[in-house]
């Protein structure tokens, strides 16, 4: 799904998303003050997304670095904290101030992503994709195939523009509120920005419902049968989130991907996006999970789980400042 990962409505799936502040049983609220921040940022940033150079963008989103720390929700621990916690003494080849602020910067420099993308003139991102043939393999089967697809900046566009360059055109599970907003006011008028920016890389959106997700999981298992490839963000918003060590702490995994992959027999392959200095995006698709099946799906889903947070800590200490997960442990 989208920035916030899902999980999902059925036996074995989370009954309802958490929504975050404002939202209850009753459903999302109607406007929250950052819907007005986000508007103006839109605004004010169009015209630098659409006429600066990408590569001048990374020094103008690390000047207004220290004003994003502002805004940001940090469960009350000092981001540079918490990622050194977590990294331990760890080598990285950046000082954790520095990943901290550059992880801030990131999101601005996504955002303006997501606006140059809706230029009239656009060009696609220059993306690579690695692994291509392990998902050309996958679908040999003829049971499509399950993307787990990590929270790195850019992923949510950069990916899906390097599968479709591919021809990978895949199904994507999405909640109402992906985008900027988790409010009725910005589902229906700041979201739009972001899904339409990605749609056009897309064969199909599934979007999750505020009742419950069993209509959006028998597209998707419909998707699957016709050897088609769903993707699925590795978030951690589920009523039951699978808790694995990772680094010097803990990771939180929605298990709706490796879930769904187990009850439609198709291969879940994790997916990694890092953007290179020289302005390229490069996608990993990695081989498959290997995990039993007959144990039943949650001993599957924490298997696959397990195998997936192994793979991903190379990555993330590879490249710390462009994981968006340090926001959400």
């Amino acid at each position: 799904m989208g920035a916030r990962g899902a999980g999902m409505a059925i036996k074995g799936f989370p009954k309802r998303l958490r929504m975050g502040v404002g939202a209850d049983r009753r459903g999302p609220r109607l406007f929250a003050a950052s819907d007005l921040g986000t508007l103006a940022g839109m605004i004010v940033l169009l015209p630098l997304a659409w006429l600066l150079p990408r590569r001048l963008w990374p020094g103008v989103c690390a000047v207004a670095a220290p004003i994003i720390a502002r805004f940001e929700d940090s469960g009350g621990e000092d981001l540079a904290k918490r990622i050194a916690r977590y990294l331990e003494d760890r080598r990285t080849g950046m000082p954790r101030a520095r990943i901290a602020a550059r992880a801030r910067a990131g999101f601005m420099e996504e955002f303006l992503g997501i606006l140059r993308a809706l230029r009239p003139w656009a060009s696609a991102p220059r993306c690579t994709l690695h692994g291509g043939e392990h998902l050309s393999a996958a679908l040999q089967a003829g049971q499509g195939a399950v993307l787990w697809v990590d929270e790195f900046h850019f992923y949510s566009l950069a990916s899906k523009v390097a599968l479709a360059q591919a021809g990978f055109r895949t199904v994507h599970l999405s909640h109402p509120t992906h985008g900027f907003s988790k409010t009725r006011f910005g589902m229906a008028l700041l979201n739009p920005v972001k899904i339409r920016a990605e749609n056009r890389w897309l064969k199909d959106r599934v979007m999750l419902g505020f009742g419950g997700a069993t209509g959006a999981l028998r597209a998707l298992q419909r998707h699957l049968r016709a050897g088609e490839v769903v993707s699925i963000t590795a978030g951690a918003d589920a009523q039951a989130p699978i808790e694995l060590p990772f680094l010097g702490g803990a990771i939180r995994l929605a298990p709706g991907a490796p879930e769904l992959a187990h009850m439609a027999k198709a291969p879940l392959l994790p997916v990694h996006t890092i953007y290179r200095e020289d302005g390229r995006f490069e996608v990993t698709i990695e081989p498959p999970i290997e995990a039993p099946r007959d144990q039943g799906r949650p001993a599957f889903a924490e298997a696959a789980a397990r195998d997936y947070a192994a793979r991903l800590e190379p990555a993330v200490l590879s490249y710390p400042h462009q994981w968006r997960g340090w926001f959400r442990m």
